[in-house]
């Protein structure tokens, strides 16, 4: 679980998403209530423009805001992706925060 998570987190750094997410989701089976593994996926499936998934996977996640905004600068700032940027935005809405 953690190598897969951390593996996926490399993916995203490096833009390589479709990794990332395989990474991600194998990750997420294992530890389905884990915080990281929920934030991560969550980001992966929203960036993809599968925005009620990763809704649905950050449903009831505290302080889920506060790791959003971080994030959403990130591709904002360092990625050069207001797409992405605005889907993290919108899936973070739709969950609630």
């Amino acid at each position: 679980r953690i190598a897969n998570r951390r593996l996926g987190q490399l993916m995203l750094a490096f833009g390589r998403y479709d990794e990332a997410r395989r990474f991600l989701e194998a990750a997420h089976r294992v530890q389905t209530d884990g915080r990281g593994e929920r934030l991560l996926l969550g980001e992966i499936r929203a960036g993809d423009g599968d925005i009620a998934s990763a809704a649905e996977v950050w449903r009831d996640l505290p302080d889920l805001w506060q790791a959003l905004t971080h994030r959403v600068n990130w591709y904002i700032y360092f990625a050069k992706d207001d797409v992405r940027a605005e889907r993290l935005r919108l899936a973070g809405s739709m969950a609630g925060e």
